[in-house]
């Protein structure tokens, strides 16, 4: 990241793209979203991580948010373990 300069991240990640990478678990997390298969929202947050995650992660990084994405691995974890608790 030092080596990064930050007019090049504002320039090239809109800050629509910096919102969402930064709070996408968090309003996840208040529309009680479920991730287990028979929920409307597991295809498309499974597509999401599986196409990408890794372009997620490089974006918190630019943004300087790489530790955020830690919690927020946590954040899915759990929502995944409470929707399959659910079954």
């Amino acid at each position: 990241m030092s080596e990064v300069d930050k007019l090049e991240v504002e320039r090239h990640v809109s800050l629509a793209v910096q919102y969402a990478c930064h709070h996408l678990v968090g309003h996840l997390q208040r529309a009680n979203v479920q991730l287990h298969e028979e929920e409307p929202f597991h295809d498309q947050v499974y597509t999401f991580l599986n196409e990408h995650f890794v372009h997620w992660l490089e974006t918190l990084s630019l943004i300087e948010k790489i530790s955020d994405g830690v919690v927020m691995i946590k954040a899915f974890e759990s929502l995944l373990s409470v929707s399959n608790s659910v079954h």
